[in-house]
């Protein structure tokens, strides 16, 4: 399901056996004249629906990525379809992005440069549904930048105010361990 659904083009296809639809969330679908059916089970192509692209990571095994931006979307996309695979929608527009180094989590740093009440928080997802496991805003400014250590026990959140957050990752749960300034 697109972002925005609205209808912004309609282009009929050689032949009038498909045609193309364009949306204002940025996503193109191809349809079967038909029988209206969506002939991929998604969109052909798609992207961030307003604003810039802020984060993006790649998956340690598979051939998978995410990204983040203004529009507030945690998007996953398959890199060999070039097919948006989930999303889901953050509090805040997202600044940076991280996958554990298994691919089980998905961390993201939100903040829009504004005050706010989510300007300065981190949140994690489950990768496999995107369901939210943990949140926390430990910091005064938008985080600039997330990372898992390399054994996957330990996330750190640095913070536009100057901040480094430290958490200790241990079965699914996260544990704030320290504040660097």
């Amino acid at each position: 399901k697109p972002f925005n659904s609205f209808v912004t083009s309609l282009r009929v296809g050689p032949k009038q056996r498909k045609y193309l639809v364009g949306t204002r969330g940025g996503q193109a679908f191809e349809m079967s004249a038909k029988d209206g059916t969506n002939m991929h089970r998604g969109a052909v192509i798609g992207g961030h629906s307003h604003g810039e692209l802020h984060g993006m990571d790649v998956h340690p095994e598979r051939q998978e990525c995410c990204t983040v931006g203004d529009d507030g979307r945690l998007q996953i996309w398959d890199l060999n379809t070039r097919m948006l695979v989930k999303s889901t929608r953050l509090k805040s527009g997202g600044r940076c992005v991280a996958y554990s180094p298994e691919g089980s989590f998905i961390a993201c740093g939100l903040g829009v440069g504004k005050p706010g009440p989510y300007e300065g928080m981190f949140s994690v997802y489950n990768e496999s549904d995107l369901t939210l496991i943990f949140e926390a805003k430990d910091a005064k400014r938008m985080i600039m930048d997330i990372r898992f250590s390399p054994n996957g026990l330990i996330l750190a959140a640095a913070s536009m105010d100057r901040t480094i957050c430290i958490y200790n990752v241990m079965d699914s749960e996260f544990f704030a361990k320290a504040k660097c300034k």
